[in-house]
């Protein structure tokens, strides 16, 4: 039976809120067709990325898989439509089927660029066999193409072409992708072998690959772990004015967003035993950043009626 939009679109859905993320997705904060377009964003991403990790398959046959991907992504971009009968063919899965019919849709509905899309499979692309990071300059860029095409697609569904408003969401979007970065440090080396810390930065510190294998809690450890988490801090807060500039809900998501970073930051820097496990913010964790997105809001409401008066 054929896929329809509607429900490839209930499965990306489905998809969206079956993973737990720290950070709010496709939240009810935004109105229903731009919850439906991000769900489609979050679908290709988080499938994609899943391949690239995929143990049971061989370092050939995820490039393979992601190659074609990319070719899914062409025939999208020349607006062929994806027919069953196609799929039948490449041997994937109905689950595939239905993100594409999904972001088929959500792509030429909102007039999005592919360049994003293409961005996104990079650094899937580049996680196979890439396992280190010889500096910090080299983790920012591996964020541009991981991270910051989510901020664009975001600031594109809502009619945004703003290179300042860009720039503030790439502030963003890089820092959440560190603070992934130091939460799952653990998984990442013990389950995919990969670091994402600055390897030169690591050598000044004397911390080796057994420290992050076994997660020793050094002195050294700890001092090189709150460089980076006071660097990731001074970047969410370049990217802080975008939750001002912005109105309306979308401006709500983004502040919450960005007190949800700043929470899981300040656990990271207060207790560095969660570097042992993935933290996760509590009940009271999302009471005081939906509290602190309210107040935000209602000081810069209060501030404009200052102005007008």
């Amino acid at each position: 039976m054929p896929l329809s939009t509607l429900s490839s679109y209930q499965y990306c859905q489905q998809k969206a809120q079956q993973h737990y993320e720290n950070f709010p997705v496709a939240s009810w904060f935004l109105p229903k067709k731009i919850r439906q377009a991000i769900s489609a964003i979050y679908a290709f991403a988080r499938h994609a990325d899943d391949i690239a990790d995929d143990g049971s398959l061989t370092t050939k046959a995820r490039y393979v898989r992601l190659r074609h991907w990319r070719e899914l992504l062409n025939q999208i971009e020349k607006k062929q439509v994806l027919t069953e009968e196609y799929w039948a063919i490449t041997g994937f899965s109905r689950a595939d089927y239905a993100i594409f019919i999904a972001l088929y849709d959500t792509i030429h509905r909102h007039h999005l660029p592919m360049t994003d899309f293409y961005l996104l499979l990079d650094a899937f692309t580049q996680d196979i066999e890439k396992k280190t990071y010889a500096n910090f300059p080299e983790i920012i860029q591996y964020c541009r193409h991981s991270a910051n095409p989510i901020g664009h697609l975001l600031l594109r569904l809502h009619g945004i072409n703003n290179p300042r408003y860009f720039a503030y969401s790439d502030a963003i979007c890089s820092a959440l992708q560190l603070i992934n970065f130091y939460q799952d440090i653990a998984q990442d080396y013990t389950q995919h072998q990969r670091i994402y810390l600055p390897q030169d930065e690591m050598q000044k510190w004397h911390i080796t690959t057994d420290n992050i294998a076994n997660l020793s809690l050094t002195y050294a450890m700890q001092g090189f772990m709150q460089q980076q988490f006071q660097r990731c801090q001074r970047l969410l807060q370049a990217g802080a004015p975008l939750g001002i500039v912005l109105s309306g809900r979308f401006a709500l998501e983004i502040r919450i967003i960005i007190m949800a970073a700043a929470r899981l930051l300040y656990h990271l820097q207060e207790n560095p035993l969660l570097l042992l496990q993935a933290p996760r913010l509590t009940l009271k964790d999302k009471i005081w950043v939906i509290t602190q997105a309210l107040q935000a809001t209602w000081n810069k409401n209060r501030s404009q009626k200052k102005i007008s008066l």
